[in-house]
């Protein structure tokens, strides 16, 4: 697991939700601008475990920001705004094997 990763989580559970019973947003029960700019990139992050294989956030190295994502994704609108994640897989394994092609082929004349 990523120290920074694990430095974001633990300074977002201590400056921002202190206490347990705290509620799930920043600023209260729906997300507000900060939670919409830190979960705009839940998607690119998923994206990143899918094509790396290795898992940046996860319950048992980053248990806050674990939740606090899970329940940022189950939120109505964000829920139906997230990108669909093998719809950015597919399209980024299609652009990796143009470059490949791409550089292959230029290769081949020089």
């Amino acid at each position: 697991m990523s120290p920074d990763l694990w430095r974001l989580s633990t300074a977002i559970r201590r400056n921002h939700f202190p206490h347990p019973s705290m509620k799930p947003f920043f600023n209260g029960q729906t997300p507000g601008y900060l939670g919409v700019v830190v979960g705009s990139n839940l998607g690119w992050i998923k994206f990143l475990e899918e094509i790396s294989g290795a898992k940046l956030i996860d319950q048992e190295n980053t248990p806050f920001l674990f939740s606090w994502l899970s329940d940022f994704c189950e939120f109505g609108v964000v829920k139906e705004a997230l990108p669909d994640q093998a719809r950015l897989v597919a399209v980024s394994k299609k652009k990796r094997e143009m470059v490949f092609e791409m550089l292959f082929e230029s290769t081949k004349h020089q």
